[in-house]
């Protein structure tokens, strides 16, 4: 093929003269000068689109070009040229590739960013309903606790209005049974004063018996009591022990969390340090060769990164685990904390109740006592009435008195042992009555402790109650947050893979750039190769002919292409003009080659740049990604540290009732000795009112 366009260009030029053919040569060294002097020029406007690709010759012509080889010296390069352009026929699809893969990848970017800014919008919205219907909430519930307020005032006043209606009645009656009873006693007591006297010793002897048994009961209950106090600082000792034990395992989980913190310290600076590095590094890429080592650091120092991620969002999972057995023991304990809002509440009607019992116990028992202190002054006065009676009635019998005087001075020396005993049963049932009061008081005071705690425990109770809403709003918080970490680590996992995809177009196109500079070397070589022999060519060719002067200026063209007026001269022209043409047609093939090349190389600069730049924003997002973590990390410590205080509320919280259980139990117990004197006393004062009746 190549000896065939020789003779064709051979014959064509011998038909022409020969200083037209000079023109020609002249024309087409002119045509590669500003041609590689504009390249540059033009590769600076040229677009993919413009880029052509030269075919190579056939492989079947190798042989011929080889032979021509043997003749010629000038046809030593140009069967170089077809092997390099084959490796060069793939190159523009897989740049068109590669600039379809980076506008998908941009279309997916915005589109995730439209995606997360109405994400944005709706948790916005959802905040603001979460936090109206919150509101709306704490106004039922105030109004609730009003009206259930309201209710117990008035039942309270109803019952207070029932008892003093009762009271009413109750004074009434007295007043009556009074009224009655004493025109009753008058007529029986100058028949049964002397019976009384008779039956009065054996009965005040059966009261001492029974009083010394009561006594006795009181000793033993005593000695009860004092077991129990000691039996309750025993409990106080081992309460105080584990509350010494919990107080150092707090103190040691205090050090343990500083090591934490300050761990996570030295690890956020370190992750400054990573990130000026990074920056460092991004400012110091200002040239091609720069730039492509810079960015292959970057991209180990990168894959570092990613290796981190991938560690941090397995630790998320750990996290997320973690949160998720967070989330199944609140919810036990909110189970647990309903579950004692309930025993609350019946510990709460039943404290009313028993305030309500020990009100009304106060009340009778203050009753009773009056009621007893006015019989005691009745009977004085009953007693005083029937000796003026007696001493009456006795005057008439003066007479018969001083007969029988023996009899009487023996009857008021019985009469005043009689009278000194009685004196000595009002006496004791004196200091019993001392003692009752006394009694009274305690279980005034006891009721009063007991009433101070049951406050003391409501307004625990009510600081738990806070506590379990102040909780409930965190753990809502959490499962938010928690909804956010999983975003955030999808979105981990998309960049994580859009990385691997831009890395592995980072790698193709280097390769494709050391690729084209390679050739870009090896073509620049082989055309200066040319223009040393095209010189040495011109100079043997400038010895063999003479110089000829033509019409005008000497010119360039006269001296590569001289013209003779001999036919022995003109075939040399002729032999001359078919050497040439292939170093043309090779100088021309490689021009084009060039400008592709150098297009080619501009443009896989332009991708460079767009991949540094899409590195340099996933960094930026890599780091508002280890920002955020850094901040869960710290909510999450914050949460253990609010559910240990939860612990210790509990534990209180069980303690209190405890307490509260045990003060019940004191109550209840003091309430059967408060009766059982009652019983004692009421007994007592019936059996004084049957012998005044009796006397």
């Amino acid at each position: 093929m190549v000896d065939s366009t020789i003779d064709k260009t051979s014959m064509n030029e011998q038909r022409e003269p020969s200083p037209q053919a000079s023109i020609d040569n002249h024309s087409d060294f002119v045509k590669i000068g500003s041609s590689e002097t504009n390249s540059c020029d033009e590769l600076e406007t040229w677009t993919s689109s413009d880029i052509e690709v030269i075919s190579s010759p056939a492989t079947n012509d190798d042989s011929e070009s080889n032979a021509s080889h043997r003749h010629s010296p000038v046809k030593y390069h140009p069967d170089h040229i077809p092997s390099f352009l084959s490796g060069l026929q793939h190159g523009p699809k897989d740049f068109e590739d590669l600039l379809k893969k980076i506008v998908e990848l941009n279309s997916t970017v915005k589109s995730r960013e439209s995606k997360i800014i109405d994400l944005s919008k709706k948790n916005a919205e959802l905040a603001a309903n979460n936090s109206e219907m919150k509101s709306q909430l704490d106004y039922l519930n105030s109004s609730n606790l009003n009206e259930e307020y309201t209710q117990r005032l008035a039942t309270m006043e109803k019952k207070f209005q029932q008892a003093i209606r009762e009271k009413d009645q109750l004074q009434k009656q007295l007043d009556q049974n009074k009224n009655t009873a004493q025109f009753k006693v008058l007529i029986e007591d100058k028949d049964s004063l002397i019976k009384e006297l008779r039956d009065e010793g054996e009965k005040l002897s059966k009261q001492h018996l029974t009083l010394n048994n009561i006594i006795k009961k009181l000793r033993v209950a005593e000695k009860e009591s004092l077991k129990t106090i000691n039996k309750y600082k025993d409990q106080q000792e081992k309460l105080s022990q584990e509350v010494e034990r919990i107080k150092k395992s707090l103190a040691a989980k205090e050090e343990m969390e500083r090591s934490q913190i300050e761990a996570i310290h030295q690890l956020t600076k370190s992750n400054q340090n990573f990130e000026k590095e990074n920056i460092n590094l991004l400012s110091q890429v200002d040239n091609l060769t720069s730039t492509l080592i810079s960015l292959q650091k970057e991209i180990q120092g990168k894959e570092t990164a990613v290796l981190e991620l991938k560690k941090d969002s397995n630790e998320l999972k750990l996290i997320e685990k973690d949160k998720q057995d967070l989330e199944e023991r609140l919810l036990n304990k909110n189970k647990h904390c309903e579950e004692m809002e309930i025993v609350i509440s019946n510990l709460k009607s039943n404290l009313c109740k028993v305030e309500e019992n020990n009100y009304k116990l106060m009340n009778e028992l203050k009753q009773e006592n009056l009621s007893l202190i006015r019989r005691l002054e009745e009977s004085e006065r009953r007693r005083e009435n029937s000796l003026q009676e007696t001493l009456k009635a006795t005057q008439p019998l003066v007479k018969e008195l001083e007969e029988k005087c023996s009899l009487i001075n023996t009857l008021e020396l019985e009469l005043e042992k009689r009278e000194l005993l009685h004196l000595k049963t009002t006496d004791e049932l004196q200091t019993s009555l001392n003692n009752a009061e006394n009694k009274i008081k305690l279980i005034d005071s006891k009721i009063h402790e007991n009433n101070i705690f049951e406050k003391k425990c409501r307004e625990q109770i009510d600081s738990l109650l806070q506590n379990e809403s102040d909780l409930k709003i965190k753990l809502e918080s959490l499962k938010e947050e928690n909804a956010e970490l999983k975003l955030n680590s999808n979105n981990l996992v998309k960049l994580e893979n859009e990385l691997a995809g831009s890395k592995k177009l980072l790698a193709d196109a280097t390769l494709k750039i050391n690729t084209l500079e390679n050739e870009l070397k090896f073509e620049k070589d082989k055309l200066n190769v040319e223009i040393e022999k095209r010189k040495k060519l011109q100079h043997n060719t400038s010895h063999q002919s003479s110089p000829t002067t033509s019409v005008g200026a000497p010119s360039e063209e006269s001296s590569f292409w001289p013209s003779f007026a001999d036919d022995d001269r003109s075939s040399v022209t002729e032999r001359a003009c078919s050497v040439y043409d292939p170093m043309r047609t090779s100088f021309s093939n490689t021009t084009t080659i060039l400008e592709n090349l150098q297009s080619q190389i501009k443009l896989k600069e332009g991708e460079a740049l767009q991949l540094q730049w899409e590195l340099s924003r996933r960094d930026h997002e890599r780091d508002q990604l280890t920002t955020g973590l850094a901040a869960l990390t710290a909510k999450v410590e914050e949460q253990s540290i609010s559910l240990a205080e939860l612990s210790d509320l509990q534990k209180r919280y069980d303690a209190l009732l405890q307490l509260y259980g045990e003060k019940l139990e004191e109550s209840e117990e003091l309430k059967l000795d408060l009766q059982d004197v009652k019983d004692m006393y009421k007994a007592q004062i019936d059996e004084l009112l049957k012998k005044d009746k009796t006397g």
